[in-house]
């Protein structure tokens, strides 16, 4: 048995590399998009919600929102990071 310092993510090895890979994506999609650091919040945000979407291995069969939700995650909404958006403005305005 090994002491750590309580409260310190960097003791954790399975958190730690949640939080590398994380911000791996958020780097990624931010370089891909030619965003600025500015866009960094929202990134992160956009990350964890596919990684909560994406299959694991500790969830077999599943993906961990269905696991906690138990139904399946609607991605028809889903769109590549930093494209641009489109309204639709009805014919009668």
């Amino acid at each position: 048995m090994e002491t750590t310092t309580p409260c310190t993510l960097q003791s954790n090895g399975v958190v730690e590399g949640a939080n590398r890979t994380i911000m791996e994506r958020v780097r990624c999609m931010l370089d891909d998009a030619g965003l600025s650091k500015n866009y960094w919040a929202f990134a992160v945000s956009v990350a964890v919600y596919l990684k909560n979407r994406t299959p694991t291995h500790s969830v077999v069969g599943n993906t961990p929102h269905e696991a906690r939700h138990e139904r399946k995650p609607i991605l028809k909404r889903v769109r590549v990071f930093g494209c641009l958006p489109f309204v639709h403005v009805l014919k009668e305005k």
